[in-house]
């Protein structure tokens, strides 16, 4: 496989990896390489927990959000979906953005109860989950932060891939990995911290 080059732009507020490689490589990294060869690449000393986290893919227009905040999100509160590296990896094109998250961090963008609980259970439980869907046989209740309009909303999609940050979201950011063809395409939203922290190279 063609060589990689990984920085370490930064470890503060929070890591910010770079993954640098020829184009067609970065564009197609999810089908050259396997994902926890590259989680061991990028975190041989398991220090950021990559190997536990869930992963996001963000285009490169979110990554000053994503530095300001630690989602890409507005409000941070919103629903995002994240789930292995891989497939975080089919998003975006060239550079790629990519959020390691902490699982512990984030809670799912639904609950689905009884159409008998207590109404005012379900008033409460509708302050975080304002959208409520009937089941076709009208004995269970599906509550979530999707639209009504959402498709994604009770399907395996949402189940399997959709959550939201309760709490502080920079707290919920372990990483974030950019892969490129070119340390120029991140230079704009990175300047700020490759001048205040340095990077430090290491080729895998």
């Amino acid at each position: 496989m063609s060589t990689i080059t990984i920085r370490t732009l930064t470890e503060s507020p929070k890591p910010i990896l770079l993954i640098e490689g020829e184009t067609n490589l970065v564009a197609n990294l999810k089908f050259r390489c396997d994902a926890y060869w590259l989680i061991d690449q990028l975190d041989p000393d398991h220090k950021y927990d990559l190997l536990g986290s869930k992963f996001r893919g963000v285009g490169i227009d979110r990554l000053a959000q994503v530095l300001s905040t630690g989602i890409d999100v507005v409000p941070s509160d919103a629903p995002i979906f994240a789930d292995r590296l891989d497939k975080a990896l089919e998003y975006g094109g060239v550079p790629k953005v990519v959020l390691a998250l902490d699982p512990t961090k984030l809670d799912r963008t639904f609950r689905e109860v009884s159409a008998n609980t207590d109404p005012d259970a379900i008033a409460e439980l509708k302050k975080t989950f304002p959208t409520e869907i009937k089941s076709d046989c009208g004995t269970m209740l599906w509550l979530t932060k999707l639209s009504f309009e959402d498709r994604r909303a009770t399907k395996s999609y949402e189940r399997d891939y959709a959550w939201w940050i309760p709490g502080n979201s920079m707290e919920a950011l372990r990483a974030v990995l950019l892969f490129t063809d070119s340390i120029q395409a991140v230079t704009d939203p990175l300047s700020a911290f490759i001048v205040q922290h340095g990077a430090t190279a290491r080729e895998s």
